[in-house]
């Protein structure tokens, strides 16, 4: 499963890289790229939109080779049926977001059933399956490795930071992480009281405090890039998020470590993990 010859960028050996393209409550989708494989953690957008956003980083939509989703909420998903039908992209996700996905997008191309906990080969890249903790049918991260060993984990729309996220996250070289809520700004804002429960569940959102100590319990000496995600447009502001990470990455001399945040409407730098 591989995009067509010299579509892809001239990585060598087992380099990866990462560009998120979307990330938000309107939409959630990223790219990641090997020597031989490009595929797509999520499709939140819409079809027409994921190609502009593509497109404007240089990557042609008929080399993307797969699809993985998250779980089956709509701004996880809802571009996934259009562009897998029109381009021909198999998705990948546990059997019940499938299920519940073309529920809501229409059938895919193709569909590959995924289960927790396990692992398979997407050309060149090894991905890792782990469960999150969200109110969706059966949500997951991902853990994805390089053939030089170099390992990026994606966790968004996660209620906490479970032990077994921590077990996946660690020794990992790029972690994306949700840095959904400043709980102040949750707890005084606008949200009606059931909503603002909700996100605070633990099975919701996790905060810019939460995800400042999540990052500090798995940091290691060769954790090169973080990237903070989901950032709610209501509830947060990018430089609270940016500034509790920071401060936890400060604690441990943690200089070589680069911070990112990531917008709705903008696509992220492209980041060697």
């Amino acid at each position: 499963m591989c995009a067509a010859p010299g579509s892809l960028w001239s990585g060598s050996g087992g380099e990866m890289r990462l560009t998120v393209l979307a990330s938000g409550s309107k939409g959630n989708a990223a790219l990641v790229e090997t020597p031989k494989t490009r595929f797509l953690i999520d499709a939140g957008l819409n079809c027409k939109s994921l190609v502009q956003r593509l497109n404007s980083i240089g990557v042609d939509e008929h080399s993307i080779d797969a699809i993985l989703l998250s779980h089956e909420h709509s701004d996880h998903v809802c571009g996934a049926g259009v562009f897998s039908r029109r381009f021909r992209v198999p998705v990948y996700a546990t059997q019940l977001t499938g299920e519940c996905t073309v529920n809501s997008v229409g059938d895919f191309h193709q569909f590959v059933p995924l289960h927790n906990s396990t692992s398979f080969s997407l050309g060149d890249a090894g991905v890792e399956v782990f469960s999150v903790s969200h109110d969706a049918a059966d949500p997951v991260g991902f853990r994805i490795s390089s053939l030089q060993n170099r390992h990026l984990c994606y966790v968004t729309d996660t209620g906490i930071y479970t032990s077994l996220i921590k077990q996946y996250a660690i020794g990992c070289h790029t972690l994306v992480m949700e840095s959904n809520h400043d709980e102040i700004m949750l707890m005084e804002g606008k949200y009606p009281w059931p909503l603002k429960q909700r996100v605070r569940s633990r099975t919701g959102h996790a905060s810019n405090r939460e995800a400042s100590a999540f990052l500090q319990e798995v940091w290691w000496d060769g954790m090169q890039n973080v990237i903070l995600s989901h950032l709610s447009a209501e509830n947060n502001i990018p430089a609270l998020a940016y500034h509790e990470s920071k401060r936890a990455l400060e604690s441990m001399e943690a200089s070589n470590t680069q911070l990112y945040g990531t917008r709705q409407h903008m696509v992220g730098s492209t980041i060697a993990v």
